[in-house]
Order: structure tokens, then sequence, then C-alpha cells
């Protein structure tokens, strides 16, 4: 299912659920990174399809979907 948002935004909000935990990281460009894990150590993002080349400003608000970090 896909859906407007951001990274920060949904990863914040998926991380209020008892047992998750908010996480961040650089990813290998140097660019920040919002998921989230869950209770049974599983990793989430909000994932587009290239918006890593993408600025920021261009990245505030898209259509993308939740997919696990494998």
């Amino acid at each position: 299912m896909k859906f407007p948002g951001n990274r920060l935004c949904v990863a914040f909000i998926a991380a209020l659920r008892p047992g998750t935990r908010f996480r961040t990281g650089r990813n290998r460009m140097g660019r920040l990174h919002f998921y989230w894990t869950d209770r049974h150590g599983k990793s989430w993002e909000f994932y587009k399809k290239g918006a890593s080349r993408r600025t920021y400003l261009q990245n505030s608000l898209y259509i993308g979907e939740i997919k696990r970090i494998p």
C-alpha cells in the first residue's frame, strides 16, 4: 500500500507503538536514514525508489511504502 509521507515522520510514528524502537543511521552516501525496529528484531523503513538521489527538500513529502530492511 502506498501513501504520502516522509521517512522521519513515518519512522517516528511507527516507533510510538509499544516494543518498537526508533533508529537513525547513515547510508553508504552519508545521508541520514530513519527506520524502526519491532519487538521481534525486524527493521522497517518508509521507502521510495530513487529518493536517495533527491535532496532532503524534494523528499519532504512523497508517495512511498513501508518495506522490511533485510
